[in-house]
């Protein structure tokens, strides 16, 4: 590292932070960045990007590398923005493949007594973290760092893996004032070049490099890139989305096509080859027909006395779920083997659902695997087929016409049903005469039913029995909670804090048909808010009540994504004392979403001692685009308000 420090008759100071032979420019710290004290262009930064750049040298890749150069300076303008001091950076690895890391600098800047002083780092303050099994990761907390400081960054990453190239992410959690992207690649090597997310490039330079790299193949030239974005937002990240990398402005690279000696080598494939190859694999169409084989006495003599299609799918259904237990590891491949698996009677998505289908289409059901990307993996591309999205699969059965998805690694699952981080766009499925796109929809919804007939005692207690019906996928939430650990005291725990309350006669009951709902019933006691000699006061609306607006933005460029629409409704009677009456209630209310999106009603009546509320909250569909946003935001607003309002009640 080399710095210089030049007096100039208007005192500024420029440091130098550069190594010989840099693909990035030499980063210069200004008074001006350390007096620096808001971001004009978001006052509320925490901490802002300056400049960062980024050099993707893949002249090499005939060798089975390239080199990724990143430097970056940060400035710290809040006590939250402390953070932006920590590093965590993922190297890949893959067997015996892994990422490497070099030529780490780092200094931090800081204005003391009106002088600028330069701290720098060595990598003893690096740390590898080995755990996981996919990545290395290099952490690493830059010292010496308060709100004004300036923070340098530079590392190179050398990488093994050249189908897919190192993402280059122009936005993150706080706002940057420049990203810059260098790629440099043999015309040799031809990759896929996709930008997402919502911010466009500021400018964008090609050039050629004659005769950049030699090999046995001669001389090749180089295709030079230049991505640039400017004034970049941070990316807010808000309730209800997928993958943050669906959103997430960055520039992508898979290969596309590469030449050797032999002639061109083409690596983006059509769906046609791709699934042939995947029915041909070892681990996806070997297992399958392996599973064909796999045979159970029990099994084959319930399925002996069935004649009805729906009923034997049923039946293979519930007997892979209750069989297999998930090891909790995602793939579109069998990764123990088939028939191993299923004599362990463990496995991972690959193993359980390729069984699944293999017995499916054992029993002469029309069935089929489908390949998909979970919601926290991200979405796929259609235009041509990038396997390495894929990191789920699931079987299709058609009877009588009607298509049925089916996911056994949870046991709780209705047949038909699929897990909520299945819910992602759409599947592909994958046979030697069928071949397409399905869509990933629910077809049930997060249903709940809350029933409570309560009585007012003199003293101002409300008490009486409160039953919780919990539906499809409200009921899969709850089942999943027991699966991971939680019980009925856990489930009686939550909903007391919940509610305020006091719980007794708590009592769970789980259904043995997992299309029935989960069911909780217990007595509740708790007081009204307030009273005196006259009046009493108490907001009914004590279960689910919406207290906080999920959607803060003022603009969502990405859109709400449920998973599953919910639907919650509650019935609440309440009893009088005799020297109670009712003075006032909350007003009748019906709210819409646009389109018939939703609803929100609220009605209540009152008669002689009797009070009786009820609320229904229904959501007409999963997923609402940026559009919808604003509408969503408001909606949810009035019920806020709404579920303010009190009931009050006057002594005779």
């Amino acid at each position: 590292m080399r710095s210089s420090l030049i007096l100039i008759l208007i005192v500024f100071v420029n440091l130098s932070v550069s190594a010989q032979n840099s693909n990035v420019p030499a980063v210069r710290v200004s008074f001006a960045d350390l007096e620096m004290v808001n971001y004009q262009a978001d006052t509320s930064a925490a901490a802002v990007t300056l400049a960062e750049w980024g050099y993707l040298d893949a002249r090499n890749v005939t060798e089975g590398h390239f080199m990724l150069e990143y430097q970056a300076k940060i400035k710290i303008l809040k006590k939250k923005g402390l953070s932006k001091a920590d590093f965590a950076i993922p190297l890949y690895k893959n067997g015996n493949l892994e990422e490497r890391w070099s030529n780490f600098e780092a200094s931090t800047f800081n204005l003391e007594n009106g002088a600028l002083k330069e701290k720098k780092v060595t990598s003893k303050i690096l740390f590898f973290d080995k755990s996981s099994k996919y990545h290395n990761t290099v952490k690493f907390a830059m010292p010496d760092v308060r709100v004004g400081t300036v923070i340098v960054v530079k590392y190179t990453i050398e990488s093994p893996f050249l189908f897919t190239l190192r993402a280059w992410e122009f936005q993150d959690n706080f706002p940057k004032v420049r990203s810059e992207l260098t790629t440099q690649i043999p015309g040799l090597y031809v990759y896929h070049t996709a930008l997402r997310g919502f911010q466009k490039l500021k400018g964008q330079e090609s050039d050629i490099e004659s005769d950049c790299v030699t090999g046995a193949f001669g001389k090749a030239d180089c295709v030079k890139n230049r991505y640039v974005m400017e004034q970049i937002p941070a990316f807010d990240e808000e309730e209800y989305m997928t993958a943050k990398s669906n959103f997430l402005s960055a520039i992508y690279f898979e290969l596309s096509e590469y030449y050797t000696t032999d002639g061109l080598v083409k690596v983006t494939k059509t769906w046609t080859d791709v699934e042939q190859e995947l029915l041909l694999h070892d681990s996806f169409g070997k297992q399958l027909r392996k599973a064909r084989g796999i045979s159970d006495a029990a099994l084959k003599k319930a399925l002996s006395a069935e004649a009805d299609p729906l009923a034997k799918a049923k039946l293979i259904y519930d007997f892979v779920a209750h069989h297999f237990v998930w090891d909790g590891v995602n793939s579109k491949y069998s990764l123990t083997d088939a028939k191993k698996a299923f004599d362990l009677g463990k496995g991972n998505v690959g193993d359980i659902n390729l069984v699944l289908t293999g017995l499916l289409q054992a029993n002469e059901l029309d069935a089929y695997p489908v390949i998909l990307s979970t919601r926290s993996n991200g979405t796929v591309t259609e235009l041509y087929p990038v396997m390495s999205e894929f990191d789920y699969v699931v079987a299709q059965v058609t009877i009588e016409g009607k298509k049925y998805l089916l996911d056994a690694t949870e046991p709780y699952l209705p047949f038909g049903i699929l897990p909520v981080r299945c819910l992602n766009g759409k599947g592909r499925i994958i046979g030697k005469d069928v071949s397409g796109w399905i869509d990933l929809k629910p077809i049930e919804k997060r249903k709940k039913v809350i029933t409570a007939d309560m009585k007012l005692t003199p003293e101002g207690t409300m008490t009486g029995d409160v039953v919780l019906h919990d539906f499809a996928y409200a009921g899969l939430d709850i089942l999943e909670d027991l699966a991971q650990g939680s019980d009925a005291a856990a489930l009686q725990k939550e909903l007391k804090a919940s509610w305020n309350a006091e719980i007794t006669n708590y009592a769970l009951e789980r259904p043995t048909d997992a299309s029935k709902p989960v069911t909780q019933r217990m007595t509740i006691t708790l007081p009204t808010e307030s009273q005196d000699a006259s009046l009493v006061y108490f907001n009914p609306f004590i279960f689910e009540r919406i207290t906080k607006n999920p959607f803060t933005l003022t603009q969502r460029l990405y859109p709400v994504d449920y998973g599953v629409a919910p639907e919650v409704t509650i019935v609440f009677n309440l009893t009088l004392p005799p020297d109670l009456i009712v003075e006032e209630m909350p007003k009748n209310a019906a709210l819409q979403l646009p389109l018939g999106g939703g609803r929100y009603l609220f009605n209540s009546t009152s008669q002689e001692n009797k009070i009786s509320i009820t609320t229904s909250f229904v959501l007409n569909k999963p997923v609402y685009g940026p559009g919808e946003y604003k509408a969503l935001k408001e909606f949810y607003e009035r019920i806020i308000a709404l579920e303010q309002s009190t009931v009050v009640l006057k002594r005779k």
